[in-house]
């Protein structure tokens, strides 16, 4: 079907609009996240319905937790990019993974090189 399908003909197909309008029935805790604009109620697949068909997504709780871990080194990348500023680093520090292995054993990663040539140059 998708193959055969025209973008302007999916555009206008009743199927496309019954899955456009269930993509904003959202759960009232949806609708009172303040993660929302980020996952917008995630993939319809992730969700799962109750009577009224409505429910957030089963993995709105890891959703969750990583966007509330990441957010303040988004919001820092973002007003730097906004800022406009010709620099080499990011504007937060990057640490680098303390060594696991001696320079000349095989690298932890398992990529069969020695650490010295892998991840630990």
């Amino acid at each position: 079907y998708v193959i055969d399908t025209t973008w302007e003909s999916a555009l206008s197909s009743p199927l496309y609009k019954t899955f456009g309008k269930q993509k904003s029935d959202l759960s009232q805790q949806c609708r009172k996240c303040a993660f929302l604009d980020l996952c917008m109620g995630d993939c319809q697949k992730h969700r799962l319905p109750d009577r009224t068909g409505a429910l957030p997504s089963y993995l709105c709780s890891g959703w969750m937790q990583f966007l509330q871990h990441t957010q303040p080194a988004f919001a820092a990348l973002a007003q730097w990019i906004k800022s406009g500023k010709k620099v080499r680093m990011a504007p937060f520090p990057i640490q680098a993974p303390a060594p696991s292995a001696g320079r000349n054993q095989p690298c932890p990663c398992g990529s069969g090189i020695k650490y010295k040539k892998c991840c630990g140059s």
